[in-house]
């Protein structure tokens, strides 16, 4: 075997590797928030009172360094439990105070172990999860797309930065940018489950190309959405053909306006072409 042999096989198992460790991660969260889905507001409060540790009801500004203080909310807690919760903890918690546990937690071993007959028996389990699922990916959008009022930005670069900033000041750890998918980084993931794509609607090349990413994406991610920026550099209708296209491939779309600058700093020449 040649030098050159030999270093395509190291990088491979890297890569390999690294690809498991992913998945592993990933697999990890999903049975993580599958396990949220049987837990109430209140027994998330007494799950994190029972393990000595609780979210901080401030938050440090990083645009401005101060402290500012949040509400408690049941995302934010849902967010502290993902990174700071032993996932054993939450199953002897659950088993504590009978909640039922889903579906999605039992380990692959166990799966294997049961029965045909009596896998299927969770199948209802797991599709209520799923649309739980949806219907919380559902509320951040909706929440998105009326609160999230971006500054004018130069690029898709700082539209992330803003609205990854703006996210974090209401989830805090749960929000994560650039996480990497064997497809690509993805911009931004929510709670370890949810997907977020950006894009500036410069031309339609931008919103052309975007379908065959996110059709990638979504394989990883099925819970995936697109944040749009309308700088009105297009008509509207060319925005929402290419929306009616994704959402044919089961990904949401979000169009907020704004206006993107040119220059450095920021005071830099403010453009928004009108229709």
């Amino acid at each position: 075997m040649s030098v050159l042999d030999s270093l395509k096989n190291a990088a491979s198992k890297v890569y390999d590797n690294a690809k498991e460790k992913y998945q592993q991660e990933q697999e990890r969260k999903q049975r993580k928030m599958a396990l949220f889905s049987k837990f109430t507001f209140q027994d998330m409060k007494r799950l994190c009172k029972e393990y000595g540790k609780e979210p901080s009801p401030y938050i440090e500004n990083p645009l401005s360094g101060k402290r500012e203080k949040r509400d408690l909310n049941r995302h934010v807690y849902e967010g502290f439990v993902m990174n700071n919760v032993p996932s054993d903890f939450i199953k002897e918690y659950a088993q504590k105070h009978r909640i039922n546990v889903p579906y999605y937690e039992l380990t692959k071993v166990q799966v294997k172990e049961r029965k045909p007959a009596m896998v299927q028996e969770p199948t209802q389990e797991r599709q209520e999860a799923q649309r739980a699922s949806k219907d919380e990916f559902t509320d951040y959008l909706d929440l998105i797309q009326t609160k999230f009022k971006p500054e004018p930005v130069r690029d898709e670069k700082e539209l992330e930065s803003q609205l990854s900033v703006w996210l974090k000041s209401r989830y805090e750890d749960a929000v994560r940018r650039q996480v990497q998918s064997p497809y690509g980084r993805i911009d931004i993931v929510l709670f370890g489950k949810y997907a977020l794509e950006l894009k500036i609607a410069t031309d339609r090349s931008v919103l052309r190309d975007m379908v065959g990413q996110l059709r990638d994406y979504k394989k990883v991610y099925p819970n995936l959405a697109t944040v749009i920026l309308d700088i009105r550099s297009l008509e509207r209708s060319v925005i929402e053909e290419y929306r009616k296209q994704y959402a044919d491939d089961g990904v949401r779309s979000i169009i907020v306006e704004g206006m993107v600058r040119k220059g450095k700093g920021n005071r830099g020449n403010i453009v928004n072409v009108f229709r």
